[in-house]
């Protein structure tokens, strides 16, 4: 019998630099969410640099829906 760490998928660390992307970031970040046949465990990691549109809106409405 396999035993827990076996039976865990593969984490998939995805990294994403931004500014001012907010459509762009929404789109891939619903795509992420919504390709729930991946065999890997998903983190994303985004580094925002000063956007002044609504790209943290963005992240915070994904935060509750996958790992950032």
């Amino acid at each position: 019998m396999a035993n827990a760490e076996q039976m865990t998928a593969p984490l998939l660390s995805i990294c994403i630099a931004t500014q001012n992307s907010a459509s762009s970031l929404a789109l891939l970040l619903e795509n992420l969410v919504t390709a729930n046949d991946l065999a890997f465990q998903v983190e994303v990691v985004v580094l925002d640099n000063a956007s002044d549109d609504e790209t943290g809106e963005v992240l915070e409405s994904y935060r509750s829906r996958m790992t950032l």
